[in-house]
């Protein structure tokens, strides 16, 4: 039996090959890029690249930040949305203003209780 495991519970899916890719990087550049960015390697070689990005071994917030930095993004991005998505939800909510923000959790909280009430009626 093989001693491969999967880190159930620690893996979260992500975007990391997807915007690596769209930004034109392949694992050789990305991690050049990385030991030049953070000046040591880390451990940050092509093959732990490639089995972060494959979910075979979890990411660390620090692989996050540096992916982040190398691919001039946010690394919140690097997990809620591929790169060809530029107006994802988290964009919306960060333009709007703290005072609406209440309301716009509201809004959408009642859209969600409405069709789950019209859901639940139509299966009674």
């Amino acid at each position: 039996m093989s001693k491969r495991f999967k880190y159930i519970g620690a893996y979260r899916p992500h975007y990391l090959r997807q915007w690596r890719e769209f930004r034109g990087f392949n694992l050789d550049d990305m991690a050049a890029a990385i030991v030049a960015l953070v000046s040591v390697n880390g451990g940050l070689t092509k093959s732990s690249l490639s089995r972060i990005e494959t979910g075979r071994t979890p990411y660390t917030r620090d692989t996050l930040e540096v992916y982040a930095q190398v691919l001039d993004c946010l690394p919140i991005d690097l997990l809620t949305r591929p790169p060809t998505d530029p107006e994802g939800i988290w964009n919306v909510w960060n333009r709007l203003h703290d005072r609406d923000k209440p309301r716009a959790v509201a809004m959408i909280e009642a859209v969600f209780i409405q069709r789950d009430e019209e859901e639940s009626g139509a299966a009674a």
